[in-house]
């Protein structure tokens, strides 16, 4: 029985196994409160990033759910939103699909069904364009009052988080509904290589492991 599906985005292929996995041990407020009062039936998949390994052989981890950090210049919404399409390269159909679920501390948390989600090639040019019509309509007092708002909201780092999860079947047909290309020419995708998704059941097993102990190393994770 495969317990991880993976593909890598420079790939045309999808591999299911059941290896031990590295997991990112990187969790933020609210993660296991939250996932937990989705009540997600325990045979569904949620969706994870996969990190590049650097020169020295670090990385190459897979951490669960989407996150990120709100920037000065747009609402907790959008944020949600440009992380997703920045990490994974999908986007919401509709603003409707992404739901406001938690606010635990500093992080607001969303969650998406993978069956409302659209395959993006460049990211970029959405975040370009959106960010470009908010400055032009922006005046000079506004610009010096959001480089204000930007030295504080820096130090708040207020952070999204983003659940998505649908069936094996319909992770499986997200990750085969793109063609292959070059992740790096992707702007602020923080070296992610590519997409996993595991079943509810498992992810809550890395949950709970990371919650429990003290290691600051990644988690070699055997199902």
């Amino acid at each position: 029985m495969a317990f991880v599906i993976t593909r890598h985005f420079g790939e045309n292929i999808v591999v299911e196994h059941s290896d031990p996995v590295l997991f990112s041990r990187y969790l933020l407020p609210g993660t296991k409160e939250t996932f937990d009062a989705l009540n997600l039936p325990s045979d569904m998949y949620v969706l994870c990033v996969t990190y590049k390994q650097d020169q020295k052989g670090g990385g190459g981890d897979t951490q669960i759910f989407i996150t990120g950090t709100i920037e000065p210049n747009e609402t907790i919404k959008h944020a949600a939103k440009r992380e997703l399409v920045e990490e994974t390269h999908f986007a919401a159909e509709r603003n409707s699909y992404m739901k406001k679920i938690n606010k635990v501390k500093n992080t607001t948390w969303y969650s998406c069904e993978v069956k409302n989600l659209k395959f993006v090639e460049n990211p970029n040019e959405i975040n370009q364009r959106r960010l470009g019509d908010f400055f032009k309509s922006a005046s000079n007092f506004c610009h010096n009052l959001f480089d204000r708002f930007r030295s504080t909201q820096k130090k708040r780092k207020n952070k999204i988080a983003c659940i998505v999860y649908g069936t094996r079947e319909e992770m499986e047909t997200l990750m085969r509904s793109f063609k292959g290309f070059d992740s790096t020419k992707t702007h602020n995708n923080d070296d992610i290589v590519g997409l996993a998704c595991l079943s509810v059941e498992n992810a809550k097993k890395v949950i709970d492991v990371v919650l429990t102990t003290k290691s600051k190393e990644l988690l070699l994770f055997s199902f």
